[in-house]
Order: C-alpha cells, then structure tokens, then sequence
C-alpha cells in the first residue's frame, strides 16, 4: 500500500497536516466527519489523495473541491502546494461547512474560501471559473461530470476519485448526453490493490 511521504515536507507543512489531522479526529467524534479510523489510516488512505492529485495535475492554478465534507481533498491540497492561486471548497451540509470554516481559519488559509451550497448554485458565483474541479465520494461519474461542467474554464479537468465500480460508471457515463461535453476519461492512477482510481475529464470548447 502507498504512505503519505510525510517526510518529503518541509517542518511547517507537517506540523499543519498534523494540526488538521488533529481537529479532524477530535471533531468527528461529534460531528461524524470522516468514518472511524485512526491517525494512520488519515493519512495513508484519505490525506494521501491529495499527494496523489497534485502528482498527476501540477498546473493547477484555481480549484474547486465539490462536496468537500471534511476539506478532502481542499484542505490537503491548500497545505501542500502554495501555487494554487485559489481553492473553494463547497459543501452544502452546514455542520461540515463549520468544521471547514473552523480549519481555514485556524491555519490561516488565505487563499481558500468555503461556500456553503450546492455546486450548481456556487456556479451562479463562479460560472467557468476554474480550471480544475475535484470530486472525491461525490457519486457516480455521471453526477460528477454534471455538477463539474458549469465551474470549469473550457479545456479544465474534472478530477473524480474513483473506486472498484468505475468500469460500471465508465460505461453508463459513455452512454449518457453529459459525456459529449468532456473528451473521453482518462485514467491518471491506479491501484491495483485497492482498485482505487483518479480519473480525468477534460471539458470540451462546446457540448457535440
């Protein structure tokens, strides 16, 4: 199984991935955040997606992160690379959206802002403004693609985490209107152990 390279970063960044791992755990026990795990497993299964993203997509500029729950993979992401020029995290659940409030604010992240809503109502605010959207647990590749579409700059990517049911998605998704605005998904990684995957759909100048 891959690990976080938590050495590979400087004092600093560790010492505020530790703190947001910290106010992750404590907060969960009450607001049910993230599933039972332990500091370990954050790490290595939920923080290592951001690792992951930033490996296969270097040139973000501007990002939304769509159903962000928690800040995963925002708050990561915004932690680790300083070139982002900026990150919204949107989230529609208003105990998750005080918790991301809470983290933004406690590490002091300025270039990050949360929006409280629907991804269709933060494209009412930032239609074609992003060049990479994000969607980790969001539902199947279909909803994803849809919900992204109005957010992305054309010629953005929308980032969708997947799991072992992806082939099922790919094909449905093959056959629905939605896929004539992306080019065809490209896979980015893949576990073979977990049978994980990152998924790329790059939106297209105008829907065929």
């Amino acid at each position: 199984m891959e690990r976080f390279p938590f050495h590979h970063f400087d004092l600093h960044t560790r010492e505020r991935l530790e703190l947001y791992a910290e106010e992750l755990l404590k907060w969960s026990k009450t607001y049910n955040l993230i599933g039972p795990c332990t500091r370990e497993v954050l790490f290595n299964r939920h923080f290592l997606d951001g690792v992951l993203l930033l490996d296969q997509v270097a040139t973000i500029k501007t990002l939304a992160d769509i159903g962000s729950g928690a800040g995963l993979p925002g708050i990561v992401v915004a932690l680790l690379a300083q070139h982002i020029e900026t990150i919204c995290l949107i989230e529609p659940r208003k105990k998750r959206v005080r918790f991301l409030n809470h983290v933004v604010q406690l590490l002091q992240l300025n270039k990050v802002t949360v929006f409280h809503g629907l991804a269709k109502e933060a494209a009412k605010r930032w239609n074609g403004t992003f060049d990479t959207v994000v969607s980790r647990g969001l539902g199947d590749l279909i909803l994803g693609a849809r919900e992204a579409w109005p957010l992305l700059a054309p010629g953005g990517t929308h980032i969708a985490f997947k799991g072992s049911n992806y082939p099922l998605e790919q094909q449905q998704f093959t056959h629905h209107q939605i896929s004539a605005c992306y080019d065809a998904p490209k896979i980015l990684y893949e576990s073979m152990e977990t049978g994980n995957r990152m998924v790329a759909l790059i939106k297209k100048e105008v829907c065929a």
